[in-house]
């Protein structure tokens, strides 16, 4: 019975990892959005005259979005590999736990 609810725990850990990597690579899917908007903004007025109409500077809120006159920090690699990595070793320990449960 114990083996049952150590299984449990093992792939409850493993969800919360999946689930805590998903919500850091949506994160950094929409820094990396915001980013690639201020650069596109950015081409747009680079050698251009000035020009009264042109679309004003986007509002961002990522930290990484900012011209880079302003020298913005670098966005980190992708983030969420190593929880990933770690969720599978907890899936594989909760099936090789799960197996010895229902062999003994």
């Amino acid at each position: 019975m114990i083996l049952f609810l150590v299984a449990a725990v093992l792939a409850g850990a493993a969800l919360a990892l999946f689930v805590a990597a998903g919500r850091d690579r949506r994160t950094w899917s929409e820094h990396r959005r915001q980013v690639m908007m201020i650069r596109r903004w950015e081409r747009a007025r680079d050698g251009a005259p000035f020009d009264q109409a042109a679309p004003p500077r986007p509002e961002l809120d990522s930290p990484y979005a900012k011209p880079r006159a302003e020298n913005p920090p670098v966005l980190p690699d992708r983030p969420g590999q190593t929880r990933l990595l770690w969720g599978a070793l907890l899936v594989v320990c909760a099936v090789l736990v799960l197996t010895a449960a229902l062999a003994a």
